[in-house]
């Protein structure tokens, strides 16, 4: 049978659909942290780090396999924002990330949703952010492994 060329067709159609045509109207920007805070480790941490962390700048490199990279940083809600549901997104390539607000661990990003832009491929910050709030974010960046 021959079935399967036109699953194949219809699926890219799909992926065409989703992530040239739709995801552009799913998330708007409406800033980027101006200073973020690093930690480079192996390990697999509970908390976000205090110590031993180092500003890093867009573009760096980082990550080797089953490696962590914690960015932290403190954003204050742009007026853009004001009254709008607020998420955020560590702009680091990670294959998943542990996400905190405040300290609190509040969701995961998993890159296997990234293409939709849906569920789980942003940090869920606010519901109705307040222009001015002071908002302390963290996330462990894991770099991800080999499957064979």
């Amino acid at each position: 049978m021959n079935e399967q060329k036109y699953i194949d067709r219809t699926f890219s159609k799909f992926d065409h659909a989703i992530g040239d045509v739709y995801v552009k109207y799913l998330f708007r920007e409406v800033g980027t942290a101006e200073r973020v805070q690093a930690y480079v480790t192996d390990e697999h941490l509970r908390v976000p780090p205090t110590e031993g962390l180092r500003e890093i700048k867009p573009g760096e490199k980082w990550g080797s396999e089953y490696g962590n990279i914690w960015l932290l940083t403190d954003i204050t809600v742009p007026a853009a924002a004001d009254g709008a549901i607020l998420c955020a997104y560590p702009d680091a390539a990670p294959s998943e990330v542990l996400c905190f607000k405040n300290g609190v661990p509040t969701g995961i990003i998993n890159s296997k949703n990234q293409f939709i832009g849906g569920d789980h491929s942003v940090m869920f910050v606010d519901k109705c952010a307040k222009a001015g709030d002071k908002i302390e974010l963290a996330f462990e960046c894991y770099a991800g492994h080999t499957c064979h």
